[in-house]
């Protein structure tokens, strides 16, 4: 099967694509950071335990972790 040729793309276009993907990522993170502390606030105060879900697991020759 035939592949049409890619267009060459300068090195700089990766490191400014990174550069923006970090960026938007970290931004995204921190804006919804206060919904999930909201969120873990309001199960706490409704229900016992923890907010967070935990299990035991169980790995190599039946050892817990």
């Amino acid at each position: 099967m035939a592949h049409p040729a890619q267009p060459s793309v300068p090195a700089r276009w990766w490191v400014a694509k990174r550069a923006m993907d970090a960026v938007a990522g970290g931004g995204l993170a921190l804006g919804t950071a206060p919904i999930v502390l909201l969120a873990a606030i309001g199960v706490a105060i409704v229900s016992p335990g923890n907010p967070f879900y935990t299990q035991e697991r169980v790995g190599h020759n039946g050892r817990r972790f």
